[in-house]
């Protein structure tokens, strides 16, 4: 969605909360447990990732059993796809590209969505579309927290922010603490459920310009 306003952004939504936790499930119950832990843990924001058959359910069942849980679909790769996540009550989208067809459809679409970018053309293309918001994938590849700052900085539209998960064993880290972490919410909790809590990633963000807030997939 494009919003000259800002006020229905993903950064809105998200508020305060610093972390976008990551989901990649393929048990529906899990995946409501998985929120439950999140939201008491108090992060309320989070995306599944449109990687198995469970993601669209998972959507579905999460936004039935836990209200207070606002949940996105990540990895969105087609209109279809887009379509399908926003059908499923998706409160926000993400894409790890930005092909024509999903800008146009982004631009239409009722709730906020993300599209992808990875170098200067892209993020020019995505602002001169009207979006306020770009996610920066493959952010470790790329060369992590400077060039998302590079990136950011390339454009005068300072609205647009760029976005990435980055994990601590990314290379480029130089052995330093990284904004991310994998993240494994199993313990304690039935053998059933692990696989899909162990794939949870979590990453930490910057809320200042340029915005390098979290975001993985």
């Amino acid at each position: 969605m494009r919003d000259p306003e800002g006020s229905r952004t993903l950064a809105g939504l998200l508020g305060t909360q610093r972390v976008l936790p990551l989901a990649e499930v393929d048990d529906i119950d899990a995946a409501v447990h998985l929120a439950r832990v999140l939201l008491d843990g108090g992060l309320p924001v989070i995306e599944i990732a449109l990687r198995t058959d469970a993601a669209i359910p998972a959507v579905e069942a999460v936004r039935a059993a836990v209200p207070g849980v606002v949940v996105g679909v990540g990895t969105v790769l087609t209109a279809a796809d887009l379509t399908q996540a926003i059908s499923a009550g998706g409160a926000f989208a993400v894409s790890p590209g930005s092909t024509a067809e999903l800008l146009a459809a982004g631009a239409a679409c009722a709730v906020p969505f993300v599209p992808g970018i990875a170098t200067a053309s892209e993020l020019m293309r995505v602002s001169g579309a009207g979006f306020r918001e770009a996610k920066c994938f493959p952010a470790a590849t790329m060369g992590g927290p400077a060039a998302i700052a590079a990136l950011s900085a390339s454009t005068r539209r300072r609205s647009v922010r760029a976005r990435s998960g980055w994990r601590k064993s990314s290379p480029g880290s130089g052995g330093r603490p990284s904004w991310g972490r994998k993240t494994a919410l199993e313990k304690g909790q039935p053998s059933r459920r692990s696989r899909s809590l162990a794939m949870v990633r979590t990453s930490c963000s910057s809320m200042g310009y340029p915005s390098a807030r979290s975001m993985a997939g």
